[in-house]
């Protein structure tokens, strides 16, 4: 998977929709990450104010990503 992939993908923009009003309530209405870095604070934002749920599917992006960026030896 790459980050281009996880940005435009569902499982990421379903979870911002389920949580932008505890997760994003500071953020523009129509926030959706679009690249990298916002990536990583949407992350954040759902790991530090979201429930457990949110923890847990934020976690497997922030796995996603890992596998990304982690080197193939």
């Amino acid at each position: 998977m790459t980050i281009q992939e996880i940005l435009t993908g569902d499982e990421l923009r379903s979870l911002i929709d389920k949580y932008r009003s505890v997760c994003f309530w500071n953020f523009a209405d129509d926030f959706m990450p679009e690249n990298e870095r916002q990536l990583h604070v949407a992350i954040e934002n759902l790991e530090r104010y979201g429930d457990m749920e949110a923890y847990r599917r934020a976690g497997r992006i922030k796995k996603w990503l890992s596998q990304i960026s982690s080197p193939a030896y």
